[in-house]
């Protein structure tokens, strides 16, 4: 509808006239009356509408400029405001962010378990987004484990390594739990791949990548009687250690029909540098003495 990208009563439209010969009636009336023709300039001294503002005033800013910021956004995986065509931070904050005793509490919180009890469970408060070489690391269950976190291009990394002797078969889990999908007003999806799962929100999707490959369960407490949050739980087996994982946050693609299962852009770069680094070195075993 051409009234859409018009200021209000600035165009003639042939459609609002029943046939040909009223349309050529009005418009020889705008021809001879003054006041009728200037009625259709009025908006130009009146305030726009807010609706119209919205929808063109990027057009300020040059098209080749607009194009970058999409390029910047869907390479960052950051968001992006069609009707602004600016750049806009992921709708789930991808900071890290501690909670109690310096345990992850945000983007997702983690909740370990070693055998059958859980060890420890995250803190919904945020308490602090300075991540420093001092409280980096925590020791998990009776100290075996060590989990390290690391930021870096929009991504969170954790390194879970043995810190001493450790059963054979000893397991833990891990509960990596969205704190936005808790009780009866979210749409959560997932799946569970060979080496990911993903799990979302109607807004914001979290991706695990985790190698070498170990068991991924999905929780979708919706129906509990205690509101929980939805998660994804990792059961590590002591045979995978060290552990690597890495979380994407990330907007789901509500704008493009079909989207909003596919994984964007950005989460694939990050797949493929996380399994097929550009530089991967293992150090050898020390030889042994005898």
């Amino acid at each position: 509808n051409a009234k859409e990208h018009a200021p209000r009563n600035s165009i003639i439209l042939a459609n609002d006239f029943s046939n040909g010969r009223e349309l050529a009636a009005h418009l020889d009336r705008v021809a001879r009356n003054r006041t009728l023709y200037e009625s259709y300039h009025e908006w130009r001294n009146e305030p726009l509408e807010d609706k119209f503002v919205r929808k063109y005033n990027h057009t300020h800013t040059h098209s080749v400029c607009r194009r970058c910021r999409w390029c910047y956004a869907r390479r960052y995986g950051l968001g992006f405001d069609h009707e602004t065509q600016t750049v806009q931070p992921t709708k789930m904050d991808r900071k890290v962010c501690l909670g109690a005793d310096g345990w992850i509490s945000g983007p997702v919180a983690e909740q370990w378990q070693d055998g059958g009890s859980i060890t420890w469970d995250a803190a919904s408060e945020c308490l602090n987004k300075n991540i420093t070489n001092s409280n980096r690391s925590k020791r998990i269950g009776n100290g075996e484990l060590k989990r390290t976190i690391w930021e870096h291009d929009g991504v969170i990394d954790l390194h879970i390594d043995p810190v001493s002797l450790v059963q054979q078969d000893a397991t833990f889990s891990l509960g990596l739990l969205l704190p936005d999908a808790v009780g009866g007003d979210w749409d959560v999806r997932g799946s569970v791949g060979r080496e990911q799962a993903w799990i979302q929100t109607n807004k914001s999707r979290v991706t695990v990548f985790t190698r070498p490959t170990v068991q991924s369960i999905l929780a979708h407490p919706k129906s509990a009687s205690i509101p929980a949050p939805a998660r994804i739980v990792l059961v590590i087996p002591s045979k995978s250690l060290p552990l690597r994982i890495r979380i994407v946050v990330d907007d789901v693609d509500n704008f493009h029909e079909g989207a909003e299962k596919d994984a964007t852009y950005f989460a694939k770069q990050m797949e493929k540098d996380f399994y097929q680094p550009l530089e991967f070195f293992r150090a050898p075993p020390p030889l042994s003495s005898t």
